[in-house]
């Protein structure tokens, strides 16, 4: 018998080798197929740095950690946690990703008016050549707007950078981020004709205006009607106007002889001329009414009826006889006292939309240029209490105090090539507009306009503020104000605990004239990669 067990045990050892083997195989064919989205789910953090968070001065020597594709931690006293990716960045500076305002970038924008659409299908997202220069010029987000002729053009979208042709759900921070419209941009458009068009902008929202009055009359009516229409009910309306149809006094019905008597003396009266609209008369019962009264005195004749003519029963209803009370609308009863229900307003989606602009759910861009033509959308804002901001707005130099005084942001866009004399809307341009709303305490931020633009924006941005502001001033009107201008400001933008993790690892002092975008990371994912010696490299490497 030991003999038996001794063999027993002896075959049974290479079958638990043999399933530990094959246990082992599983386990290694497991962490393979996970060890790529473990490598996405790793922290990530970049030691040594000069942070500029978009909130205060920038700090020197810190650590900005990003887990689940948010910044969990930044500062000097931040350690990575364990088996965290690490990037070393001494000497290196790291801000938010840049936000474009104003961007063509990879966008097809079809011409036309429309309040209910919007630019987010007409962005390319498969455009890699595009995302990635924007990508080395340190933008992370474009504010792509809705374009098209004069008047209010739809909605734009503030979307994500992100190449290889990401989702929608990834790249869109904000579908409906504001509302776009344009006055004046055409440079053929001729002086009469854009008076016109600031006349039928003014309408679109007068007309919006008195839309949303009817509907608020509309509510009043119906309260009102609901309330008289129980009343009418206590009273004892028709069946099915109240809830408890015993309460209801059941109506009195004309007798027999009575009626009769009322129809011969009508007929007595008409045979000696007198007028039948007496108010006896008038008050007469009409046997046709009432099936009761045919057989009340049989000696008397049938009451003569016109003949009935083809068509007359398809026709239309026999008009009422004058001084009748009419039928109220919209009832199938024809009492005079059941109170009448209001006519519901049509709707109309082009409203509904310019109501969200009214009720200050959106805010309104207008590309518009020339001194006059900004003092009158200005008058405009005013009247229908529109949070605005101009966008392009050459001449507004000249009228700068107007614009702070309305607190309207100005989005600077790049100036002309030439400084010689051209027509056009662009004529009252001047290179040194920027730094001179800056000096008059107006609200001023940059966009790229042109697609090509956004891989030079803080340089094209740096040249149009001038001497106004320092560097972390200008940086933060490229990050974190473009981003409460925006709506996004615990998004993008800062990074803060909390934020998405889309920065940018520089060379240099991003103004410096030598810095490079080295990496860009968005959603703590890298997405781009500079090719070059003196990348900040991974620790470990």
């Amino acid at each position: 018998m030991d003999q038996e067990n001794r063999v027993g045990r002896h075959r049974g050892r290479p079958r638990r080798r043999f399933a530990g083997f094959r246990l082992g195989g599983v386990l290694l064919v497991s962490l393979a197929c996970i060890c790529p989205a473990l490598g996405q789910m790793r922290p990530l953090a970049i030691r040594g740095a000069t942070i500029f968070t978009g909130e205060g001065a920038p700090l020197e020597n810190a650590t900005l950690i990003v887990e689940g594709g948010e910044v969990s931690r930044v500062g000097v006293d931040a350690k990575p946690p364990l088996l965290a990716r690490t990037i070393s960045g001494r000497g290196k500076y790291v801000t938010p990703g840049l936000i474009d305002v104003w961007s063509a970038l990879a966008a097809d924008a079809a011409a036309g008016s429309d309040p209910t659409g919007s630019s987010e299908p007409t962005f390319n997202r498969y455009a890699d050549h595009e995302i990635q220069a924007a990508l080395r010029g340190g933008v992370t987000a474009i504010f792509l707007p809705a374009r098209g002729r004069d008047g209010v053009a739809g909605r734009g979208a503030l979307i994500r950078l992100q190449p290889g042709g990401a989702a929608a759900d990834e790249l869109v921070l904000a579908a409906d981020a504001v509302m776009c419209a344009a006055l004046g941009a055409d440079p053929r458009q001729p002086a009469l004709a854009r008076a016109r068009s600031i006349q039928e902008f003014r309408k679109l929202w007068q007309d919006a205006r008195d839309y949303r009055e009817a509907w608020d009359d509309y509510k009043d009516e119906v309260e009102e009607y609901d309330k008289k229409i129980r009343e009418y009910a206590a009273k004892g309306g028709e069946p099915g106007a109240t809830s408890k149809p015993a309460e209801r006094a059941a109506p009195a019905r004309p007798t027999p002889d009575r009626d009769l008597e009322r129809l011969r003396e009508l007929r007595r009266r008409t045979a000696e001329g007198a007028d039948a609209a007496a108010p006896d008369a008038a008050e007469a019962f009409d046997p046709a009414a009432d099936e009761s009264v045919v057989t009340a005195d049989p000696s008397e004749p049938p009451p003569r009826r016109r003949p009935q003519r083809r068509g007359d029963r398809d026709g239309p209803a026999p008009t009422p006889q004058e001084g009748a009370a009419p039928r109220p609308s919209g009832e199938t009863g024809g009492d005079p006292d059941r109170p009448k229900k209001p006519k519901e307003p049509e709707i109309d989606r082009r409203k509904e939309a310019l109501l969200r602009v009214l009720d200050g759910e959106l805010s309104l861009w207008v590309e518009v240029h020339r001194a006059g033509d900004i003092e009158r959308v200005l008058e405009i804002a005013r009247e229908f209490n529109l949070r605005i901001a101009l966008v392009g707005a050459s001449g507004a130099h000249y009228v700068a105090d107007k614009i702070k005084q309305a607190e309207a942001p100005v989005i600077l866009t790049p100036g002309p090539e030439s400084m010689l004399y051209t027509g056009g809307p662009t004529r009252e341009a001047d290179p040194a507009m920027g730094e001179a709303l800056c000096r008059a305490g107006v609200a001023v931020h940059f966009g790229g306009a042109r697609g090509e633009v956004s891989r030079h924006l803080l340089l094209a941005a740096a040249a149009r503020l001038g001497a106004c502001g320092s560097e972390t001033d200008l940086l933060r009107r490229l990050t974190a104000g473009a981003a409460d201008l925006l709506g996004v400001g615990q998004k993008v933008g800062r990074l803060v605990k909390g934020a998405h993790g889309d920065f940018v690892v520089w060379s240099a002092n991003p103004l410096s004239p030598d810095a490079v975008v080295e990496r860009v990371f968005i959603g703590g994912v890298e997405v781009y990669k500079a090719e070059k010696p003196g990348v900040a490299a991974e620790e470990g490497d």
